[in-house]
Order: structure tokens, then sequence, then C-alpha cells
């Protein structure tokens, strides 16, 4: 849907990185159903693409920075690679997570040098595991960092927020997207 958007709204090419098999094929069938004609889908990880790709206009990463198992990484490399991007992304916050079903499936720990960085390990439940359909991620557990652990992040890499949508209470854990620019 956001490729989509971003064509019909003028981009010149759009490169979507989707690393689950299933959502791939979707996006596939997608672009052929919609005759989207400047994007290219990659099958695999973004972190690779980024390591790889040169600097880029715009970068959108929608429902991606809670998956990871090293959230750092890829915020490191979003700022290495562009000065504007959207992020929305789950968030650990101890006092909301605690008052969910799946708190014990939450472990705080500490990220970066010298541990500068809060967050928690979240690891998928067997169930979700199990689940024929998607839950996302491409391993058993992935580190949701902190709200201000994501804006000290950016801060330091010189980004500005410039607007910002949150919802604390959202059925899947509290999370929140920005618009940032350097």
């Amino acid at each position: 849907a956001h490729t989509r958007m971003l064509e019909a709204l003028g981009a010149r090419s759009v490169t979507a990185v989707e690393a689950n098999t299933h959502a791939f094929l979707k996006c596939l069938c997608t672009r052929e159903i919609f005759e989207l004609r400047r994007v290219r889908f990659l099958l695999g990880d973004c972190n690779a693409y980024l390591e790889s790709s040169g600097p880029l206009d715009v970068i959108i990463a929608c429902g991606i920075l809670y998956h990871m198992t090293d959230p750092l990484r890829l915020l490191k490399l979003l700022c290495e690679r562009t000065d504007r991007f959207f992020l929305w992304t789950h968030y650990y916050d101890e006092a909301l997570i605690r008052e969910r079903d799946d708190a014990a499936l939450f472990k705080p720990c500490s990220l970066g040098e010298g541990g500068c960085y809060q967050g928690a390990h979240r690891a998928y439940s067997e169930e979700a595991l199990a689940w024929q359909g998607f839950c996302g991620g491409a391993h058993a557990a992935a580190t949701w960092l902190t709200r201000d652990a994501i804006l000290a992040f950016l801060s330091g890499w010189g980004f500005e927020v410039v607007t910002s949508f949150e919802e604390p209470r959202g059925a899947n854990g509290p999370s929140f997207a920005l618009c940032a620019r350097r």
C-alpha cells in the first residue's frame, strides 16, 4: 500500500525490501494488479540492502524496527543513508507493557556503547511462531527500544523530529510514528 501511494504521488522510483517470503509474493501480485512500473521489490534483509546502497532521497521504515534483533544497527543505517525519513514502530514502555497479557515475553536490557540506550528483548511466543499467518520478523526474538532511546539516537545523529503521532495503548503494544530530517 505504501509503495502504491508513493508511485501515485510521483516518486521517480521506489525500492521496497521485504523479509517475509509470503508477504513478498503479495507485493509482486500487487505490483502487477496495479501496474506499478517504477517499483522494484526485493526479498531479503533491509540492513544488507542499506549497507550496499548509496544515499537515498527518503526512507520509509514502517513496521520494521521492532522486529530487529539489533535495532540500533538499522537506525544507524537510516541515518547514514538519508537526511529524511518516516518511521513507524512499536516501542518498549515498561509501565504500558506490564499491563499486557504478553508482558512476560519482554526482558529489559541496555544497548549501545556503555548501555546508553534502553529497551527490552522480546521473545515471540510459541503460539506466534506456530501460527500459519504472519507474525512478523525473521527471528524468534527482537529488541524493542524505548521511545526516548529512539529519539535520543536520532538527535545524536543531528535529526530533528518534525512531526509525530503516538498510540501508547495500541492493540499490539505502544507505537509511534515520526518524520525526521537533518
